[in-house]
């Protein structure tokens, strides 16, 4: 598999809505290759409506810079766009899920009502002792009454017994194995190393939950790591940073506007190092999803 067929699939299934041309803009970048596997691999199984992606490519120009922003924006653009992400979801499982977060971007979000700042490594550790145990009983985290989301709304988790077994097998390098293999993709710098901690679900919370699309995914960002796969029990795949690690099962949920109870714990994960992402490994992964996918 390689660009030559992607590209020949996409226009055969997106025939007659969009012209060649406009299908080609999206291979000029590797951000733009990587959304035309997705979108391919999420149309075969019929995830997604090939008339809205029609849609969204007819808005991609020439000279307005990257495709996949373009396309990014012009789903943001939809009306009730929201509609599109996290569909089809089903009631969560026994074990419970978990979420993984940057202890800076927690405090970004969830803190603003306090005096703490993201970029202090002072306060980084107040809120870690506070919010964050390296028990496994964690912290409880009722105390957040902010909704708790993500980009477009969303909250992205997995497995608790990935965590779990990961946790028991690599805890010294527990926080650069959750980087790369969930396609996190965190670039640490000595002067402000990324801390790293999860949120664990209680078992059987009934928050329905649903396998990822391309709509769920962020396009407008550079270098970005997700990759769609064939349905499989609802739960989509991570896709490893770097190509040295296999993906986990994951999915998507929407937003819990009333922020979270004393059920859900807080554990402490680590410091991760960065990373040295290959782009090229997320498009060779995309290649055997989409051979697998037919």
């Amino acid at each position: 598999m390689n660009d030559s067929e992607v590209r020949s699939m996409l226009a055969q299934l997106l025939a007659g809505s969009v012209t060649d041309e406009q299908v080609d803009l999206l291979f000029a970048h590797i951000d733009g290759r990587r959304l035309a596997l997705c979108l391919c691999i999420d149309m075969s199984n019929n995830r997604i409506d090939k008339l809205v992606v029609a849609k969204l490519i007819g808005t991609i120009k020439a000279n307005l810079g990257s495709a996949s922003r373009q396309f990014a924006a012009a789903l943001d653009s939809i009306p009730d766009g929201h509609a599109l992400r996290c569909i089809r979801p089903e009631y969560g499982i026994s074990e419970g899920y978990v979420r993984v977060v940057a202890i800076s971007s927690f405090i970004n979000f969830y803190m603003r009502q306090y005096v703490y700042n993201s970029q202090d490594p002072v306060d980084i550790a107040e809120v870690k002792r506070i919010y964050f145990s390296d028990s496994l009983d964690g912290q409880p985290l009722g105390d957040i009454k902010r909704c708790w989301s993500g980009k477009f709304g969303i909250v992205w988790v997995f497995r608790d017994s990935y965590f779990l077994g990961l946790r028991e097998k690599e805890s010294e390098h527990l926080a650069d194995i959750l980087n790369d293999a969930l396609g996190l993709g965190y670039k640490s710098s000595p002067h402000l190393p990324i801390e790293l901690a999860v949120v664990r679900y209680p078992p059987n919370f009934p928050i329905p939950a649903a396998q990822p699309t391309t709509f769920d995914a962020d396009w407008d960002t550079e270098d970005g790591f997700y990759m769609s796969i064939k349905s499989r029990e609802n739960w989509g795949k991570t896709c490893s940073c770097t190509g040295s690690r296999e993906g986990c099962e994951e999915r998507v949920h929407r937003e819990l506007a009333g922020g979270l109870s004393d059920e859900f714990i807080g554990v402490y994960v680590g410091r991760t190092n960065g990373l040295t992402p290959d782009a090229d490994s997320v498009l060779k992964e995309g290649f055997r999803r989409l051979k697998d996918n037919n």
